[in-house]
């Protein structure tokens, strides 16, 4: 089980005083973050209990005539009004919202200052049930049912009843049916025993309107031109009510169609989840609950199996709430949407696993209802600052130390998360008291804090039940317990989460576990059925934890290892793994990249630009013999040959002779320096009766004589070509 909810008392009626005093009737709704609770007690008085998010729940007692008993009761849409019907069909509504709240603004349709009330001379019958219908065209309708099956309509804002029929039952249950589309609205009615019927009460339905003569004669059209007219066509909406005198192609359409489809242990309800409008059929004999869009003629959308005895079930976006009456107690289930999924197979048992937990209602109060209440999108997140305020409140106070943990506030909480999961709960109704399920912890707080302390099964039968982000929560824990040095428990949900593996690896990188990092990230390369983008974002991985791995560590093997993977790996950014190397100078790694992929030039110039200039002998003799010498001379328009050695500026001339003629003057300041080896060398290239000085002494020759008119020497001649590149 897992502690998601908690249950609150938050109203009783049963006291000192008055012990024999009960709930008989209530009625419930919300809209937004406001709600509404109006019980009726055995006195025949009406408590009213008003809540609106972020403030303390206000509380009332109505004092009610006895003359006018009340046997039904319902909110407007908008929960401003109550509508309370007496035994003799007396309506009275009641401006709830501006006597709870007065600063509400309320539209003032009736009166705000007392109650108003309607009274019909005919007697319809007695009341039993009553709804309200608020219509596509924004009249106020009240739809009373009585114990005889006669149905009124009673047009609230004309006091008049404007339509009235009979159903051969006892009316047990009136509910509106819509659809997302606001399109059309239904009324599902439930008889006494258990008999269903659909009437639809209003719809729209498309129509093409086509354009007057007068329209057509403004646009430039003339009937008698010969010209044709065009075919316009504008969709429009025609409201159909069935308050209104109907066509006859659509009068059959308004009539009470018995539901015979389904057999007498199912029971049909209109609910509300995952922002759709759904019709929901619960099947007391076989304990399966399925769902229907607002057209039950079509399949079923989803299909639960529920717990033996469920009676009243609720649906929501996650859970399914479920009340079984057995002859062991009374139990409220929160199960697992996902959990409980089945096929149409009525053989299928119920899925154990898919209940996260369970309440006992108390067994000497009898149940009347439970009733879906939702909580605001930022409800944990304002719970949770609660916490820690008082936390920090407690610490000043001297009440608790810092390393404590305050109850309710956890080790988790020092996980920050973006997104809390706020689930709906329930008021529960009983004849003395209500109670109120409510989140107590998000179920992504609660993942955290079982991946610390729970079976892995345990925790991941709440994230997959759900629907969580388990990968993400797990990436979370893992990252937070390598902050505190537990690598073995943050691997451990490294090994759990397969498909994002790279995101923990890069946390253990990212506080200082490089070999773990390392062995886990060779390991994901070897896996052939990782995909392409992931082993791109492995290899850059693997890249910087080798690198970071140099720092510390035996240099010679792990460089071996790190240009072993440079050259045989095609999958890590190269031109960030230049930067990369040459940000860590490890040049020969960068060299042995740049000439494995041609990027001989674009390394040294990323050398150039982080202001290394000087190179290894044995760096620049690689170069050279692998033939990228002319490299190092385009490189930044020669800049790095200001940082060879004499021996270095000999051996490049030597392979290039060409480019000595162009950069001599480089060697002139070391000339005392240089061996005589060395000098005959030097002497050879600079021979003047070799071919290729004496052309192209020819072309420096006439090109000098061309702009100056004279030449005096060879140093002339050099000195021009001295920021020659090739």
């Amino acid at each position: 089980m897992f502690g998601l909810y908690e249950v609150v008392k938050c109203l009783t009626v049963k006291d000192s005083d008055s012990s024999e005093q009960s709930i008989v009737n209530y009625a419930w709704r919300e809209a937004g973050e406001v709600n509404f609770l109006a019980l009726v007690a055995s006195t025949g008085d009406i408590i009213l209990r008003y809540c609106c998010s972020g403030h303390d729940p206000v509380i009332s007692h109505i004092p009610w005539p006895e003359s006018r008993s009340i046997v039904c009761l319902c909110f407007d849409p908008t929960v401003s009004w109550l509508l309370v019907i007496s035994e003799d069909v007396t309506v009275s509504i009641v401006p709830v919202l501006s006597l709870m709240d007065s600063t509400a603004r309320v539209n003032r349709l009736w009166n705000l200052e007392d109650v108003t009330v309607l009274r019909f001379k005919k007697q319809q019958g007695i009341p039993s049930v009553v709804t309200w219908w608020h219509t596509l065209d924004d009249r106020q309708i009240a739809i009373i049912g009585m114990k005889n099956g006669n149905i009124l309509l009673v047009d609230l804002s004309t006091r008049k009843i404007v339509y009235q029929f009979t159903i051969e039952t006892r009316i047990h249950r009136l509910e509106l049916v819509e659809d997302d589309q606001q399109m059309s609205t239904y009324l599902m009615i439930t008889g006494q025993p258990l008999v269903q019927w659909k009437l639809l009460l209003e719809c729209r339905t498309q129509e093409l309107a086509t354009p007057i003569d007068k329209e057509i004669s403004d646009m430039g059209y003339d009937g008698l031109s010969g010209r044709s007219l065009p075919h316009v066509n504008n969709t429009s909406y025609r409201y159909e009510t069935w308050l209104y005198k109907k066509t006859e192609e659509t009068r059959g359409l308004f009539q009470p169609q018995r539901l015979d489809q389904f057999p007498r242990s199912v029971i049909l309800q209109p609910q509300c989840a995952k922002g759709h409008h759904f019709i929901t059929s619960h099947c007391s004999k076989e304990s399966t609950f399925q769902v229907y869009d607002s057209n039950i003629d079509r399949s079923p959308l989803f299909a639960y199996k529920l717990p033996i005895g469920s009676d009243i079930v609720i649906l929501t976006d996650k859970v399914l709430l479920a009340m079984t009456r057995l002859a062991s107690g009374k139990k409220l289930y929160v199960i697992a949407n996902q959990r409980a999924e089945t096929s149409m197979d009525q053989t299928q048992d119920f899925n154990k696993e898919s209940v996260l937990q369970q309440f006992d209602i108390p067994q000497n109060e009898h149940l009347l209802t439970i009733q879906k209440k939702s909580f605001p999108f930022y409800w944990h997140e304002k719970c949770e600052e609660n916490m820690r305020q008082k936390y920090n409140q407690d610490i000043k106070l001297g009440l608790t130390s810092s390393g404590s943990w305050q109850p309710g506030l956890t080790m988790s909480h020092d996980i920050q998360l973006t997104n809390h999961t706020v689930l709906d709960g329930c008021i529960i109704i009983t004849d003395s008291a209500v109670y109120e399920m409510k989140p107590r912890i998000s179920p992504e707080r609660l993942f955290l804090e079982l991946t610390f302390y729970s079976e892995s099964a345990h925790v991941e039968n709440l994230g997959i039940g759900l629907g969580l982000d388990v990968n993400t929560l797990y990436e979370k824990s893992a990252e937070y317990l390598l902050q505190r040095g537990h690598v073995a428990q943050a691997i451990k949900f490294c090994k759990v989460v397969k498909s994002t593996s790279y995101k923990l690896v890069m946390y253990l990188a990212k506080y200082g576990f490089v070999a773990d990092a390392i062995s886990h990230l060779t390991l994901a390369l070897s896996n052939k059925e990782i995909s392409t983008a992931d082993r791109k974002h492995v290899s850059n991985l693997y890249l910087h934890c080798m690198v970071y791995q140099l720092q510390d560590g035996d240099e010679e093997t792990n460089q071996k290892t790190l240009i072993n993977f440079l050259v045989t790996d095609f999958y890590y950014e190269e031109k960030q793994a230049l930067e990369l190397l040459a940000e860590h100078n490890l040049r020969e790694a960068l060299l042995e990249l740049a000439m494995a992929r041609g990027l001989v030039l674009e390394a040294l110039e990323i050398l150039v630009h982080k202001g290394q200039i000087v190179l290894e002998p044995c760096h620049i003799s690689k170069l050279i013999e692998k033939g990228f010498a002319h490299h190092l001379i385009q490189a930044s328009k020669g800049v790095l040959l200001d940082g060879l050695t004499p021996n270095s500026l000999v051996k490049l001339f030597c392979e290039k002779p060409i480019l000595a003629f162009h950069n001599y003057t480089k060697l002139v300041p070391y000339i005392g320096d240089i061996e005589t080896p060395v000098l005959e060398k030097l002497c050879e290239i600079f021979d003047p009766s070799q071919s290729y000085l004496g052309s192209h002494l020819g072309r420096q020759l006439l090109h000098s004589r061309t702009r100056r008119g004279s030449i005096s020497s060879m140093t002339s001649v050099s000195s021009e070509g001295d920021t020659y590149t090739e």
